[in-house]
């Protein structure tokens, strides 16, 4: 009876180990698509950076005296 009860104990752990889940395959390395993905992405945050370029605004503060100043007709 003891063995019989180990015997089927043993089964069913066979059972349950054969049905969990297996551990997903690594990622694939990079290829070219992904290095291509990438340059791309630099190159429009360059884009993005030089676009919201702030310089032009620290002489912002003199055009408006500028401005301020000019007699209206």
């Amino acid at each position: 009876m003891k063995t019989t009860l180990v015997i089927a104990a043993v089964l069913a752990l066979l059972v349950i180990a054969g049905c969990a889940p297996k551990a997903a395959a690594p990622a694939a390395p990079a290829t070219d698509k992904a290095v291509a993905d990438v340059s791309t992405g630099v190159s429009e945050l360059d884009q993005l950076t030089a676009d919201l370029d702030t310089s032009d605004l620290n002489t912002l503060d003199q055009e408006l005296a500028d401005i301020q100043s000019l007699e209206l007709q």
